[in-house]
C-alpha cells in the first residue's frame, strides 16, 4: 500500500484552511482544521504525526480522517453539545414541577412515587436525589428548638 496523497484528497486550499482555523472559536475545532492543514501542506507525513502535533492518539487521528472523508470539512466543524438530559422529557419536567408547586410531596419518596405512577418512569433513590439537585430543590426543614425554651 502506497503513501496517501493528502494534498490531493483534501479539497480545501492551505490558505482557506488557515482562514477557517482562525475563524473558529472553540479550540478543538481549531485543532481539527489545523490537523487537516498539516496534512495538506505536508508538514507531516501521516495521520499519526498530525494527531501528535495537536495532542491526539492514533485512534483519534484516524477517526478525524474518516470523518473528513465521509462528511468533508462541514462534518469536522460540526459542534455536538454533550450532556445528559435525564430520563424525563421537557413536558414531564413541567408535570413534576407543577406537582411540587402544589406542595403534595414531603419527601423524595413522594416524588419517586409520583414519577413512577404518573409518568411511568423508574427512578432509584439516588436518581431522585440527583433529579432534585438538577431541579434545585432543597430539603426544607424547620430550625431545631431547645426543649427547655420558654414558649
Amino acid at each position: 500500500m502506497g503513501r496517501v496523497k493528502y494534498r490531493e484528497l483534501i479539497v480545501e486550499s492551505a490558505e482557506a484552511l488557515l482562514l477557517i482555523e482562525k475563524e473558529q472559536t472553540r479550540s478543538y475545532l481549531k485543532d481539527r482544521v489545523r490537523y487537516l492543514r498539516y496534512l495538506k501542506t505536508e508538514v507531516v507525513n501521516s495521520q499519526q504525526e498530525a494527531g501528535n502535533l495537536i495532542g491526539l492518539q492514533v485512534v483519534q487521528s484516524k477517526k478525524l480522517w474518516r470523518l473528513y472523508l465521509e462528511g468533508g470539512l462541514k462534518a469536522l466543524l460540526t459542534h455536538h453539545p454533550r450532556g445528559y438530559n435525564g430520563k424525563l422529557s421537557k413536558e414531564e419536567y413541567e408535570k413534576v414541577l407543577s406537582y411540587l408547586d402544589e406542595d403534595k410531596a414531603c419527601t423524595q419518596y413522594d416524588i419517586q412515587e409520583f414519577i413512577n405512577t404518573t409518568l411511568g418512569k423508574k427512578y432509584t433513590q439516588s436518581g431522585i436525589s440527583l433529579l432534585c439537585k438538577r431541579l434545585k430543590i432543597k430539603n426544607k426543614t424547620g430550625r431545631p428548638t431547645n426543649v427547655r425554651k420558654d414558649e
